[in-house]
């Protein structure tokens, strides 16, 4: 009986250790800023491609032109873009997006003078709830990249891409371009059509 117990105690233990992690790892995925890169994750909505076309320090500061830039990837069914703004995990300002296909999106910003933080991410639900699981479900993994004044030598390179491919608003641009950019992997750059359409927004 007394080993029956012990045995069962482990059990339960190692159970309640998994739920735990899976808590943390659910929750960290949702808070930190941790990739220019997202999507792979959990069902359509929330496994879509999404990659801020920002160096792969994931830090960068636009030119005059307040430009930005992010690649949408394919899917069967839009979903809203949700792109916001924090300084110091305060909110700044939200930009919402609709129903766009596989695209290369790039729009404007509001005028920066402080480091911030740009967050995006797909609203797979009109729902709202402080559940931890229920906004799992109802977004996207968000991507997020640093928008600082640090000095970055690659800032320069991505500033002419983006520049260059708002003046061809409306165009497409191949995914040989993107790759030659961003470095991306080939089990990242595989989910991209080869040309993919420029939006200007």
């Amino acid at each position: 009986m007394k080993i029956l117990r012990s045995n069962l105690f482990f059990f339960c233990s190692v159970c309640l250790l998994s739920i735990s992690a899976h808590f943390v790892s659910a929750s960290d995925r949702n808070t930190f800023p941790t990739s220019r890169i997202g999507g792979g994750t959990r069902g359509e909505c929330g496994s879509r491609l999404l990659i801020h076309i920002v160096p792969s320090a994931n830090k960068y500061m636009p030119d005059k032109n307040r430009l930005l830039a992010v690649y949408l990837g394919k899917t069967k069914q839009s979903n809203p873009l949700i792109v916001q703004f924090l300084y110091n995990k305060n909110f700044e300002h939200e930009m919402v997006f609709n129903s766009l296909g596989e695209s290369l999106l790039i729009f404007k910003i509001p005028k920066i003078e402080k480091n911030i933080l740009w967050k995006s991410y797909f609203k797979c639900s009109d729902k709202y709830s402080d559940n931890m699981f229920n906004f799992i479900s109802n977004h996207s993994n968000p991507v997020s990249t640093y928008i600082s004044s640090d000095n970055n030598n690659d800032n320069n390179k991505y500033r002419k891409f983006i520049n260059k491919a708002y003046n061809s608003c409306g165009n497409s641009i191949s995914k040989k371009d993107l790759e030659i950019l961003t470095n991306l992997n080939k089990k990242t750059t595989n989910k991209i059509s080869e040309n993919v359409k420029i939006i200007c927004l």
